[in-house]
């Protein structure tokens, strides 16, 4: 059925799998996420992508309806599920350069799922689950984030720029050489995160958590630690920063991190721009 050129054969098959998936889990659930998950690399026919819509007379593409269905199966798995495939050898939800771009992932459980330089730019994510997913040089630009669980995830030279990742959660996650350029990160949670060597130009992190955050040689060029856009809303500004770790830091010359009204966790004092020129060698 999965082969099938008619659609709604095909989608008869997508539901059928999920439902013996649910039906008898210790038999055939992992199998059937293997499945689906190579249904999603490699979809039956030539295009795995179709126009979604037009903005401004131009096209925007995404994944086709059947590609949308078989990852609302994947990420609708349950905890009892996720444990068999924990205890199953070598396994992990094979999402690797999958084209996922525009698609509405809002909600789904990811977690553990291997999405190595998948293309998730402009996706629809809030509220995911990506526990300890793994998202190696992974494209999330102008992606709409905000809620989502990152927490011990693997996010190394992914690429969120422009993403808006407003209440995210980055718990022990690792950024290093992440590109969060001009991303909202309004009350996003970095606590014990790595974001050495990660581009912070421009981003926004008003009422965020940076305890114990790394950021070694992280660029902090116009890095805005409170609200810029909306002062008479008055926000908290970010958190948990100590002058020690803003100093490991760098930015263009002329243009350091705003950091009116961020004080130092330790000391209670304000924060002062200390940190390296960004062309220095380190």
């Amino acid at each position: 059925m999965l082969g099938s050129e008619v659609f709604s054969v095909r989608l008869g098959g997508i539901y059928a799998l999920q439902r013996l998936a649910e039906e008898h889990p210790e038999q055939y659930h992992v199998q059937i996420m293997q499945l689906l998950c190579a249904y999603v690399r490699n979809p039956t026919g030539q295009a795995s992508i179709q126009v979604l819509r037009y903005e401004d007379g131009k096209p925007v593409y995404g994944p086709r309806e059947d590609v949308q269905a078989v990852m609302y199966a994947i990420g609708n798995r349950s905890d009892a599920d996720m444990a068999l495939e924990r205890a199953a050898e070598n396994f992990r939800l094979d999402l690797r350069n999958v084209p996922l771009y525009h698609s509405h992932l809002s909600n789904l459980n990811l977690s553990y799922a291997d999405l190595e330089s998948a293309n998730l730019s402009g996706a629809r994510l809030n509220g995911a689950k990506l526990y300890s997913a793994r998202l190696y040089r992974a494209r999330l630009s102008s992606a709409s984030l905000d809620d989502a669980d990152f927490s011990y995830a693997f996010l190394t030279e992914a690429d969120f720029s422009y993403a808006s990742l407003s209440g995210t959660e980055f718990f022990n996650a690792s950024l290093s050489r992440a590109n969060l350029s001009n991303a909202i990160l309004n009350g996003a949670n970095f606590f014990f995160a790595s974001l050495d060597g990660a581009n912070l130009s421009d981003a926004h992190l008003p009422s965020a958590d940076l305890s114990n955050t790394h950021l070694r040689d992280a660029d902090l060029t116009r890095t805005s630690f409170y609200e810029v856009w909306l002062p008479d809303d008055d926000p908290s500004p970010a958190n948990g920063l100590m002058q020690g770790q803003l100093d490991q830091a760098r930015s263009v010359a002329d243009s350091p991190p705003l950091l009116e009204g961020v004080l130092d966790a330790e000391t209670g004092e304000q924060l002062v721009w200390r940190g390296k020129p960004l062309d220095e060698d380190p």
